[in-house]
């Protein structure tokens, strides 16, 4: 497991779960950028399920 790895499984768990607002999750996660959420951390879980399953 990498660190990368841990930080997107906590950015999906607050944002999934716990429903976390962008600016909550942006302080919980110590980013300073959005966007650094969305191309890196986070992907949903249907994104997950498309490439889990692509091939």
């Amino acid at each position: 497991m990498t660190w990368h790895s841990l930080r997107r499984r906590f950015a999906r768990t607050q944002v999934d779960l716990y429903e976390a607002p962008e600016k909550e999750l942006l302080r919980l996660g110590g980013w300073d950028d959005i966007r650094t959420i969305q191309v890196r951390y986070y992907r949903s879980g249907e994104e997950n399920i498309k490439s889990g399953t692509a091939g």
